[in-house]
Order: structure tokens, then C-alpha cells, then sequence
């Protein structure tokens, strides 16, 4: 899915935990007021005593009024503080948004970002909250983006900012021999084999998982391709183990195991978004994976469990089950909101 162009601007708020974890300190530092008012100011208990309205209120009540009026106060400002807190993201800068009190601050230009790293603590998996860490060209410095909700989604969301629009479409357009020059990125992965281990010299059918992981990762995202019979440096090995691997070595042979594992690890229902297709590189065959985003969610299955993949930067990564939900929730609702 490609952010609409209206959507090309971004707006993430730190998660509320953050707001909540305050008011727990707040609460706790006030549950001790009274007690140390009374011990600072017990001096002067005496003098308001003297006062005309003295008897109307007493003066543990007025001292109490006192520290629960400061504590209403330090919640809303706390609060206040929460709520102008924004990160805003669009195709040229990030800028840092501290509401009324702290103002704006340029972080960084937007293309200067190389890649999004995704850090969460114990807590932040189980709550689905993280930092982004915004990883600059040619540099090891980092920008970071604390306590953000669903910190794989957005990343993702950012990542789209950084590529055109039809990036995903064009990559699907190119032919091989331009996908090799270009290389590997978010929208093209090269993968040597689906069948043959070259490290071990022999059959591995487990070499299917990859493969579908990355297909069912472009499916949940902006869609992709996936080239067989490519190494890691762009070259193109071709299919010819993979073919001595199965019952009918060739083109046609090949498709129906490629077809047999999708409909296996992903299901048929979803066959319509994946194209197959084989080219002649340097004399060498390599097999097309032409993947379209899916309208609906799209899961993994090996081994009688069920995984959830998106892409984000140049690799498939897993979500937990409260990040698919919340992913799920917001890409697919809006997918299939649309006329």
C-alpha cells in the first residue's frame, strides 16, 4: 500500500503510556506532600490560626486543598505537554514538534535517511511501543523517534515517504537484467535457489520458507519481486540445480512446485497476486516473483504455526500478534475502505 498523496505528510504522537507513566510518578510524589507540608510549614499553623476565616476552614483541609489544586495542575500541564508532542514527517524533513512550550525543531532532512531501525524494550513489545532509530547516509548517526505506537508500522509509513510513489510498480516493470543492475531494496529481493542448498551441495526443501516469507511479506506491504537463481552480489546463477531437484526439470516443472508451496504456505486464494515468470539473463534462467499488495491480510504457515510478515527497508520481518493486530487494523481497514 502506497500513501495517498494527502497522506504524504505524517503525524506521530508519542504512545499515552508515556502520559500515564508521568501521572504515576506525579501521584506518587504527592502522595507525600501532605506529610512534608505539614512538617515544613507546622510553624504556621499557629498564624493562620489568628485568621478571621480560620475556623471556617481548618488548616489541614486548606493545606490539603492546596496540594490536591498543585497536583491537578502539574497533571494538566503534564499532559498539555503530552499532547503538543508530535513528530511530523514529510517527504523533505522531520522536525520535532514540542507544542507551546518547547516549539519546533528540525531534526533532519528526509531523504537523508539510509534506513529505520526499530528498537523495543520487553515492556514496549507487550504494549506495542517503540523508538525509531532513523539511520543517516555515509554516517553513524542516528535520529531517534522515542515511545512512537506501533513503531513497525510507522516505520514502514516512513520508508514509503522515501521511495516514489510507483516505485513498487516499477520495480514489477523492470526486466532482470535492471533489477540486477539496481540491486536489492525494499521492493526487490534476489534469492540463489528454492530448492538447492549450496552450502550443503544438496536438496533443502526448507529454502521454500524464505521464499514465501518475502511473498507473503510484499503482499501484506507495496508489493515486490522476488528473483530465483540470483546470488547475493547480483549475479545471475540460474535454476538448473533447482531443476534436477524435481520430477520434471524445467520451466513448466518448476511453476507447478512454485505453485504447489504457495498454495501449501499461503493459500490458493491469494494465488491472483503473485505472477510467475522466467528470463534469459547472461544465459542463464531466473524466475520472476511479481508480487501485487494483498486487500487482505496474508499468513505464513509452516509447521502448524501461523506467521505474520511485512516489508520494511530491504528485509521481511515478523510481527508479534498485538503488532499484527494493530497493523492489520490499520492497513487493511483502510484498503478495503476505499470505493
Amino acid at each position: 500500500m502506497v500513501l495517498p498523496q494527502q497522506d504524504r505528510t505524517l503525524v506521530l504522537q508519542p504512545t499515552p503510556l508515556t502520559f500515564v507513566f508521568n501521572v504515576l510518578v506525579i501521584e506518587l510524589l504527592f502522595a507525600l506532600g501532605p506529610v512534608l507540608l505539614f512538617t515544613l510549614f507546622r510553624s504556621s499553623e499557629a498564624a493562620y490560626s489568628e485568621l478571621s476565616f480560620a475556623d471556617a476552614i481548618s488548616y489541614p483541609v486548606l493545606v490539603t486543598a492546596a496540594v490536591a489544586l498543585a497536583q491537578a495542575m502539574v497533571i494538566i500541564g503534564a499532559f498539555a505537554v503530552w499532547y503538543g508532542r508530535a513528530y511530523v514527517i514529510d517527504a523533505e524533513d522531520v522536525v520535532y514538534q514540542g507544542g507551546a512550550l518547547f516549539g519546533r525543531r528540525h531534526l533532519t532532512p528526509t531523504q537523508a535517511i539510509d534506513r529505520i531501525e526499530v528498537t523495543q524494550s520487553r515492556f514496549g513489545r507487550q504494549f506495542d511501543y517503540g523508538t525509531l532509530h532513523l539511520i543517516m547516509h555515509n554516517s553513524a548517526e542516528s535520529v531517534r523517534l522515542k515511545n512512537l505506537t506501533s513503531p513497525h508500522y510507522n516505520a514502514r509509513r516512513i520508508e514509503q515517504l522515501l521511495e516514489p510513489p510507483d516505485e513498487a510498480v516499477s520495480a514489477k516493470q523492470m526486466s532482470v537484467a535492471e533489477m540486477l543492475i539496481a540491486g536489492e531494496g525494499q521492493f526487490v529481493e534476489f534469492k540463489a535457489s528454492f530448492l538447492w542448498d549450496y552450502r550443503r551441495n544438496a536438496v533443502n526443501k526448507e529454502l521454500n520458507v524464505p521464499t514465501m516469507k518475502n511473498v507473503a511479506a510484499y503482499m501484506n506491504s507495496a508489493g515486490g519481486v522476488v528473483l530465483l537463481g540470483v546470488d547475493d552480489d547480483g549475479i545471475a546463477i540460474g535454476l538448473e540445480p533447482d531443476w534436477q531437484a524435481i520430477n520434471k526439470p524445467g520451466v513448466d516443472g518448476y511453476e507447478n512446485v512454485l505453485n504447489m508451496a504457495f498454495n501449501r504456505m499461503i493459500g490458493a486464494e491469494y494465488r491472483h497476486y503473485l505472477e510467475i515468470r522466467f528470463e534469459e539473463v547472461d544465459k542463464q534462467t531466473v524466475c520472476v516473483l511479481a508480487v501485487s499488495p494483498s486487500s487482505y491480510p496474508v499468513y505464513l504457515k509452516h509447521k502448524g504455526s501461523e506467521s505474520f510478515y511485512i516489508r520494511t527497508g530491504n528485509s521481511s520481518q515478523p510481527l508479534e500478534l498485538s503488532q499484527a493486530v494493530r497493523y492489520i487494523q490499520t492497513r487493511f481497514s483502510a484498503e478495503n475502505s476505499r470505493p
